[in-house]
């Protein structure tokens, strides 16, 4: 073990416990085809396991197979251990880096050192060798020339699980290029020197698994990296990474991260670790900036709420393996620029805490148009403008529904002088006084911002920004009601929204938009087509938010607002279905297969009184699918790819088709679309999945086989807007498994068992995720039914009567059981009027008074 690394051992006893654990990492070694996760207090560190990270509270995650484990029973473990959370350690599937990067063909390499302002510095500001980087990659070339003027401390290789190192890939020597290569005479790195702290967790090929990288930043922070550099991404939320990022977090450290590099918008679609640099003090998040376009490289992934900067990092010369040197193009190269960045303001400003450089990081950000909706700090890196800037920028905005109050929360706002917001809907600007402020947090009275931006102020100058583009509530209380008329719908919508779109789909023949209709109104009447049996048929309808505005807020001098603005939908609501129960075909979709399962059996089901005897498939791939006891979908995967099958119900009463996909992909988890953005996955030791299917009415059914008290399933939630707030079940048939579910997290739930005796080891489940929003926001019921259609252009009069309804009526029971009873009859009532407007004109003058009295007399604010 390296010299530094015994200084820093000596220190504790709690730090001798750490190198006891790392000891046990060198000398012990388990295969990673079926490990999981765990993060255990000190006392129940289970046999056998790797211990690969130590929290400051002493909690310890570890690595285990669980078949190495001799008392390996989940439900006794889970219940008499100190255990946290379980998590199968999936791997990373080839794309370890933010890939995919691309070597560039071009000879217009880009000058970061010109681009992002480190020409500006003189050599004397550039040094970076007292605060040390950790390169959380494929290792480092350490032997590499023009790498001499690094200082390497405790280089480490995570895979090998041993000191040392070396890179097999090249992604990482090229990041240590970047920071700190020497002078060639046509480019060097940004850092005149640099120590570094390599650590190896991808292969030579670029794939790795999480717990590699969670064992290297462990190393890193014993270590002693000031600054940890993350040039990698996974798709998947993992509360171990989340766990380990916020444990280094809270020890100082600044850790930076890329934005990855599939042109996505983060806050919709996130990948980690960067997509938790709204929820960490220290962390980072680097999109790719491309001088030559004057803007975001086309490639590169971006968020206002997920990406902090832009950084040069489009076609890049740096080092190769070889003596040669090679350009690259990925946000893998601009987050080095901002660790070297980072590293040479600390050595000038060695009094900062973490947080005081993230700051000046941002307040030095140099604004650009075209990031205005792209980044955080609406700009790009700038070196030298950080070693002179204030440490004053807010990284982080929260509600508090107890208080009533929203908080922005980061560094130095106590010397913020002003606070405005600016609308992107309205462009106007508005002064606003917090109710509180310190150093690190300001709060303001609580109220539905619309679209914009906060702005701070000291002597009249701008400081900077914090975006805030919310997104569009997603609709509630789908209802519906079927008369002679048609089928009325209803729902609560988003206060704010112009507009809501409904969606519709017959007899599972994919969602079309159905018609939109304007805000405040939220309901609509559809008038089914004739060959449509609105007593029979599969009806689904679902329904989105639609808000109207300038993304970013920012318009070219000279050119019109109006052509600048933008529609922004919220997700779909979750469907409301009609008449699932009598629909020939029960199954919707049936789960992507792992290509190392053997077969899937999916069960079919047909409703009473259909005859299974009339059932017949055929496939595109006889050799693969086949139709057992006319009952079960059997389908042995052959390659990775994706099967047709065609199954057709024939009776004298009916007939009917319906085409299905059956995929093969190389992951280790069963893979299931839920709705629009979610999905779900499954994984399982000590046992065997055969069935992962969802049904037409949302829920969705598993099927195990060789299920024992040793077996162990992980559900995981893939969304960018919803978590799992429970996970009800149902065990089909006679069945004495004793299932147990333990939600674990707001995307992960655990099954273990306790069968009887007589159990059979087949299990079939029958589950259905109930969803709520991540993230609390101020929000209100949209619902006012009637008054929605009469008061449609006078929105103050509407906002008193909601006012009434949530200040007044919801806070009694017999208050409650009227505005329920409203929400039952109104929506027909509604419907009436608004095809009436004669009479709707004649009511409305009543309903404005009544407002406007409920004003004077004070009964709502």
């Amino acid at each position: 073990m390296a010299q530094q690394g015994v200084a820093i051992y000596m220190v504790s006893g709690f730090q001798l416990l750490t190198t006891a654990f790392l000891v046990l990492v060198f000398t012990t070694r388990i295969a990673l085809a079926d490990t999981w996760i765990a993060r255990v207090s000190p006392s129940a560190v289970p046999n056998s396991s790797i211990p690969i990270y130590v929290f400051s509270d002493g909690d310890v995650l570890v690595r285990f197979d669980p078949s190495s484990l001799p008392d390996w029973k989940p439900g006794e473990w889970i219940a008499n251990r100190s255990i946290r959370y379980l998590y199968p350690d999936i791997g990373l599937a080839g794309s370890g880096s933010d890939s995919p990067n691309q070597d560039s063909d071009s000879d217009e390499y880009q000058n970061f050192l010109l681009q992002d302002g480190f020409l500006e510095l003189p050599d004397s500001q550039r040094h970076c060798e007292s605060v040390p980087i950790a390169i959380i990659d494929s290792g480092v070339n350490l032997d590499h020339p023009r790498l001499s003027r690094v200082q390497f401390a405790s280089p480490y290789d995570a895979i090998a699980n041993s000191e040392g190192g070396y890179d097999g890939f090249g992604h990482g020597t090229h990041l240590a290029g970047l920071i700190a290569a020497s002078d060639n005479g046509n480019w060097s790195g940004a850092c005149v020197g640099a120590t570094l702290i390599p650590v190896r967790f991808l292969s030579n090929t670029g794939g790795g698994r999480v717990s590699d990288a969670i064992e290297g930043i462990h190393w890193a922070v014993e270590a002693g990296a000031k600054v940890i550099n993350h040039s990698w991404t996974v798709t998947n939320p993992n509360p171990a990474l989340l766990d380990v990022l916020e444990d280094a977090d809270s020890r100082g450290i600044i850790q930076v991260a890329a934005a990855g590099n599939f042109g996505e918008d983060l806050d919709i679609s996130p990948v980690y670790p960067v997509g938790y640099a709204s929820e960490l003090e220290h962390l980072i998040g680097v999109a790719n900036w491309d001088q030559a376009v004057q803007t975001l490289y086309s490639g590169s992934n971006y968020g206002l709420h997920s990406v902090d900067i832009a950084a040069s990092g489009t076609n890049l010369l740096s080092l190769s393996l070889s003596s040669d040197d090679v350009a690259r193009t990925g946000t893998s190269m601009a987050a080095p620029l901002v660790s070297a960045a980072v590293a040479m303001n600390w050595a000038r400003y060695p009094e900062d805490q973490a947080a005081d450089q993230r700051a000046r990081l941002l307040a030095a950000c140099q604004p650009s148009v075209s990031l205005s909706a792209s980044v955080r700090c609406g700009g790009r890196l700038h070196a030298a403008e950080a070693q002179s800037a204030p440490a004053i920028a807010v990284w982080r905005m929260t509600f508090d529904d107890t208080s009533e109050s929203l908080s922005l929360s980061g560094r130095g706002l106590s010397q913020v002088e002003e606070w405005r917001f600016f609308s992107w809907v309205t462009a106007d600007e508005i002064t606003i006084e917090p109710v509180s402020e310190n150093a690190d947090d300001v709060v303001f009275e609580t109220r539905l911002w619309p679209p914009g931006e906060w702005r701070f102020y000291r002597d009249d100058q701008l400081l900077g920004r914090y975006p805030y583009r919310p997104q569009p509530e997603i609709p509630a209380h789908l209802a519906a009601v079927n008369d002679d008329d048609g089928i009325l719908l209803s729902w609560a919508g988003d206060i704010r929204a112009t507009g809501y779109v409904i969606e519709y789909e017959h007899n599972l023949s994919g969602f079309q938009e159905l018609a939109r209709v304007e805000a405040p109104v939220n309901q609509y009447l559809h008038q089914v087509a004739d060959d449509v049996d609105a007593e029979r048929d599969l009806l689904r309808y679902r329904v989105k938010s639609l808000m109207s505005y300038v993304d970013g807020g920012r318009v070219p001098e000279g050119e019109n607002r109006d052509a600048h603005l933008s529609d922004f939908f919220s997700a779909s609501s979750e469907p409301l279905v009609l008449n699932a129960s009598d629909y020939v075909w029960q199954i919707e979709e049936f789960a992507t297969v792992p290509e190392s399962a053997a077969a899937a059996r999916f069960p079919i089901t047909l409703p009473e009184p259909l005859d299974y005897d009339d059932l017949a498939l055929t496939s595109d791939n006889d050799v693969s699918v086949s139709l057992e006891n006319q009952n079960t979908l059997v389908f042995r995967p052959q390659s990775i790819g994706d099967v047709s099958v065609l199954m057709r119900y024939q009776s004298p009463e009916l007939e009917s088709d319906r085409t299905y996909t059956l995929s093969v992909h190389e992951q280790e988890a069963w893979t299931l679309p839920l709705w629009v953005e979610e999905s779900v996955s499954a994984t399982v030791t000590h046992g065997e999945i055969t069935a992962l299917q969802r049904l037409v009415d949302g829920k969705v059914r598993l099927d195990l086989s060789g299920v024992s008290a040793d077996t162990l399933v992980s559900i995981q939630l893939h969304s960018p807007s919803r978590q799992l707030d429970a996970l009800p079940a149902s065990i089909l048939g006679d069945n004495t498994s004793g299932t147990r579910i333990r939600l674990q997290s707001g995307s992960n739930a655990l099954l273990y068992f306790a069968p009887e005796e007589t159990f059979d080891g087949d299990v079939a489940l029958v589950f259905q995720p109930q969803l709520g929003p991540q993230q609390a926001s101020p929000k209100e019921d949209s619902r006012c039914f009637i008054a929605s259609v009469l008061l449609r252009h006078h929105p103050h009069q509407l906002d008193i009567l909601r006012g009434f309804r949530d200040e007044i009526l919801l806070t009694s029971e017999p208050g409650r059981w009227l505005v329920e009873s409203y929400y039952h009859h109104s929506p027909a009532i509604a419907h009436y009027l608004d095809q009436h407007p004669t009479l709707s004109d004649m009511l409305a003058p009543a309903l404005i008074t009544l407002s406007d009295q409920f004003k004077r007399w004070g009964v709502v604010d």
